[in-house]
């Protein structure tokens, strides 16, 4: 060790000592030029270049300080903090995958950091690696206990992977960590609304927007909380105040976006997505304004649309899944329904319940071979693609068919040597299995198979019936006017049973169809008296079955009975909202689903009274040649 080199150093701290870094590194760097290994030399070099905020040029010495002594504390936290700067200079530099191996080392080196562990867990899910990130936050938790933001930011990571119940501890324990802080309290109620407790929600936004009024993310989750709700005026209100508030926010102006396009406004709705776009361009945005351009009849821009959200984030599964519906609306079905099978992915889905292992996608022979398919949605969805089941029978399959429980009696038997069993089934050991939506695509998409008439009333119920309802001389027409109320578009599909008005003057039979009738239309309909009421006699679809076909003609808004009527090859009229679901296409009065099907679309923003004034006046031809 040189003389020279020490009293360079001797000189050089003096300098630094006076603020003078760079007078002071040049001389650290003569003395290691005369001892390359000289502890102090190297230790104050890499010192000084951090202090300046330079620390990838003082990583490298602090390095060799702790490489020629490693007992030494404040060169191996001095390391610590240079290996600290630099990952945090690259990641604000966007070198994520540089940064994130530089918190690596840092870890590594000292994993008691907790500044270190959160700031890695942080770009963990910056990066989309959430569960590496949620046990990166653990790692910050056991260096730092009662971190609220670790906890805060653990349970957002644990939020996105759909754990809600883990996200709902730590948010509530971040919360009592800080109690001045709205942040903990707003992301308890998304948690809570992930979990489907939505008056729980409801309670967590109305506690924060009363506690801290000017906090935007209150509003926000206040209104996409009442939207749950169906309160949607209310939620209107709520999110305009929340952009009020946070103009800039996109996410909260496509929460008020949706909400007008709920609302019908689609115009307004159309704006608010066009400014979210402009904020961030995500595929969620750009997929939500895809949606109203396909409501305002514009397909193609919406198909536009809808290939941009995927080309932005290609794993986005709204923007396939809706985008799917877009393709199937405009009957491009070979595309449509290879989209379509994004829905698996969706929150909720039943799709995929029992796994990839045995799905069976078309492209295995299944002569031989037990197929089971199984219902995933709604009874109307089941109704119209059980028509593909024979086509599997026929490829030499022994089938097992899945069905809500409800349409077990009228769906047995429908098929010679086709297996009907409930909605509670599984496949067996060896099974192959497929949803029935997706039976076009494992066809190969064979046209429509049957369009009407795959499905028959038990005789014997129709006979029992017929006994109940002897005929009055005058054609008898079905009637359903509305349907599930917890169905996510019944706003726009059902009708009030008082706006049925003057068609019912018409010289019929009526027969409601429903099984029920709303607590708040008993009362109406019992007291106007044209509509002969048998649901509570009424006790599966067999049953409703067996009245259908003692109907010769069924009126129905978009439900199950619908479908029902269709399938069994009856004619039935078919009350249309705009925009309408994607299987009744965008315009004509004919479906390829169903021959004895007509349409009657209302028109956008036309309320029901010009439909019905058709359907009364197409009712009076149709009961002039039943005459």
């Amino acid at each position: 060790m040189s003389a020279a080199a020490l009293e360079l150093v001797r000189q050089g701290f003096a300098l630094h000592q006076a603020g003078r870094a760079a007078e002071a590194s040049a001389l650290y760097d003569r003395a290691l030029a005369l001892s390359p290994g000289l502890f102090d030399a190297l230790h104050l070099r890499g010192v000084a270049a951090c202090q300046a905020g330079r620390h990838a040029e003082g990583l490298p010495f602090l390095q060799r300080a702790v490489a020629a002594r490693p007992g030494d504390a404040a060169a191996r936290g001095n390391l610590v903090l240079a290996r600290f700067g630099v990952a945090r200079a690259l990641r604000e530099a966007g070198r994520l995958e540089e940064a994130l191996a530089a918190y690596d080392a840092l870890v590594d080196l000292a994993p008691e950091h907790a500044a270190g562990q959160f700031n890695r867990a942080n770009l963990l899910r910056a990066l989309g690696r959430l569960e590496e990130a949620v046990a990166g936050y653990g790692a910050a938790l056991a260096a730092r206990p009662g971190d609220a933001a670790a906890l805060l930011n653990r349970g957002g990571a644990l939020l996105a992977l759909g754990r809600g119940d883990a996200a709902l501890a730590d948010f509530t324990q971040a919360a009592a960590l800080a109690p001045d802080d709205p942040v903990p309290v707003v992301n308890r109620g998304a948690a809570l609304r992930s979990l489907g407790r939505r008056a729980e929600a409801l309670g967590s936004a109305e506690a924060v927007v009363a506690r801290w009024p000017g906090h935007a993310p209150g509003w926000d989750l206040l209104g996409v909380v009442l939207g749950d709700l169906k309160r949607r005026e209310a939620a209107l209100a709520a999110l305009e105040r929340a952009v009020a508030l946070a103009p800039e926010a996109a996410d909260v102006r496509g929460h008020l976006a949706g909400t007008l396009r709920d609302l019908g406004r689609h115009q307004a709705a159309l704006a608010e997505y066009d400014v979210a776009v402009a904020r961030d361009g995500s595929a969620g945005h750009l997929a939500g304004r895809a949606g109203v351009l396909m409501d305002l009849g514009r397909g193609e821009a919406a198909l536009a649309g809808f290939a941009a959200a995927v080309a932005r984030d290609p794993g986005d599964v709204e923007a396939h899944a809706y985008g799917s519906l877009a393709l199937l609306a405009m009957g491009r079905w070979g595309e449509g329904w290879a989209e379509y099978e994004w829905r698996g992915r969706m929150p909720g889905s039943l799709m995929e319940r029992f796994g990839p292992e045995g799905r069976w996608r078309g492209e295995a022979p299944v002569a031989g071979r037990r197929v089971f398919l199984f219902w995933e949605q709604g009874l109307g969805d089941t109704l119209q693609f059980l028509r593909f089941v024979p086509l599997v029978q026929a490829l030499g399959a022994q089938v097992t068919v899945s069905v809500q429980d409800a349409l077990v009696p009228l769906v047995r038997g429908f098929v010679d040597g086709v297996e009907v069993v409930g909605e509670a089934a599984r496949p067996g050991p060896g099974d192959l299995h497929c949803p029935i939506m997706s039976l076009p695509l494992a066809l190969g998409h064979p046209g429509f198979a049957s369009a009407g008439g795959y499905l028959a009333a038990d005789p014997a119920r129709v006979a029992a019936w017929r006994a109940v309802l002897p005929g009055e001389g005058r054609p008898r027409v079905g009637v359903v006017w509305s349907g599930n109320p917890l169905h996510a578009n019944d706003r726009n599909r059902s009708l009030p049973f008082p706006a049925l008005g003057g068609l019912l003057e018409a010289d019929v039979e009526w027969l409601c169809l429903q099984k029920e009738v709303r607590a708040e239309e008993r009362a109406a309909v019992a007291a106007e008296g044209r509509v002969r009421f048998v649901g509570e006699d009424v006790s599966d679809f067999a049953d409703t079955a067996a009245l259908v076909a003692l109907c010769d003609l069924v009126i129905s808004v978009d439900t199950s009975v619908a479908h029902l009527a269709g399938a069994m090859g009856r004619p039935v009229w078919l009350l249309v909202p705009t925009p309408a679901d994607w299987r009744w296409g965008t315009e004509g009065e004919g479906s390829p689903w169903y021959s004895g099907m007509r349409l009657f679309r209302r028109g956008r923003g036309d309320a029901w009274d010009g439909v019905l004034a058709q359907v009364r006046a197409a009712l009076e031809v149709w009961r002039a040649t039943r005459r």
